[in-house]
């Protein structure tokens, strides 16, 4: 996967299920992701986020993506209910 910029990112306290938004992927449209990331890797997942460029896939594993600024409702209430995301 591309490195995204991240512009804003949302954690989800228990299940350390992120929403990052921002990126732009190879068609430089907006993307979002939810990502559940290793709890050993949380303090370099953050330290990528500050940096400006990631590789989501290196720090844990890409639940949901898709095109847009925000992530439809239908995949909020999925990850709330399947993946415990409470953002």
């Amino acid at each position: 996967m591309k490195p995204a910029f991240a512009q804003t990112v949302e954690q989800s306290r228990g299940d350390m299920v992120y929403l990052v938004k921002g990126g732009v992927d190879y068609t430089k449209q907006s993307t979002w992701y939810f990502i559940r990331v290793e709890s050993y890797k949380v303090r370099l997942f953050n330290k990528a986020i500050a940096d400006g460029s990631i590789d989501l896939s290196t720090y844990g594993t890409i639940l949901e993506s898709g095109y847009g600024k925000e992530p439809p409702y239908s995949v909020l209430e999925y990850m709330r209910a399947n993946h415990g995301y409470n953002g």
